[in-house]
């Protein structure tokens, strides 16, 4: 078995030469900081595909990163079904939807959104959060919860690929990951922990990583998706 890779490495690799729609792309509230240091991953992203769109529902965060050269990111609302006009091409080739969902009160209506934007062709990839992550887990143990404050849910492998099929897609690739920011990068202790646990136990991993496309005869959503871009 391979060893485990981290999250950015594998977005990259996807997105490479390849048309992209970018969906929840400000990384806000940490925009600012990680556009400073040129960690954003839109950033990223830019230097490696063929052309990229950015979406996102706060505007301020888009116009900030508009002083750090990131001027590709459009307003678009994934449950409103509302975009700004340069997202409603469906020529994409991959949309990214990544560490998004958790964020959502209504994951499946977006999902249902998002395949208003795919073409036959269009792969989506969607990473989560991992419930049973060996971290989550020692956590539970030590009788705590450490979850970002606004996240809706947890996701699961189980639960991720009910939600996934239910809205029309099917999964044509999947695999654990570990967040950029895991101390394996980082420290002696966490290689060695990295290569003794996570690789042989890869369902441990922080991160779920689908690629998904849209079932046969699962075409667009009934309802489309509303042009403009006024988030009212």
């Amino acid at each position: 078995m391979p060893p485990i890779n981290y999250k950015h490495e594998l977005i990259l690799e996807k997105v490479r030469g390849k048309r992209v729609l970018h969906i929840g792309a400000t990384n806000y509230p940490y925009h600012v900081e990680k556009a400073k240091d040129g960690e954003l991953l839109h950033q990223k992203i830019k230097k490696v595909c063929k052309s990229v769109v950015g979406m996102d529902y706060e505007r301020n965060a888009i116009k900030d990163l508009k002083k750090y050269g990131v001027d590709d990111i459009y307003f678009g609302d994934i449950i409103k079904g509302e975009y700004d006009e340069h997202i409603t091409t469906k020529n994409y080739d991959v949309i990214l939807f990544t560490d998004v969902i958790e964020h959502l009160d209504n994951p499946g209506t977006a999902l249902q959104n998002i395949r208003c934007l795919c073409n036959p062709d269009t792969t989506v990839i969607i990473t989560a959060p991992n419930a049973w992550s060996i971290i989550h887990v020692l956590n539970h143990f030590r009788r705590e919860e450490v979850v970002h404050p606004d996240h809706r849910f947890w996701p699961s492998k189980g639960t991720m690929d009910v939600l996934l099929s239910g809205n029309g897609f099917e999964v044509i690739a999947f695999q654990y990951c570990l967040a950029p920011c895991m101390p394996a990068k980082k420290t002696i202790r966490g290689r060695v922990f990295k290569r003794l646990v996570l690789d042989a136990f890869q369902h441990t991993g922080h991160t779920l990583f689908y690629e998904v496309r849209v079932k046969p005869g699962n075409g667009p959503a009934k309802h489309g998706p509303a042009s403009g871009d006024d988030k009212s």
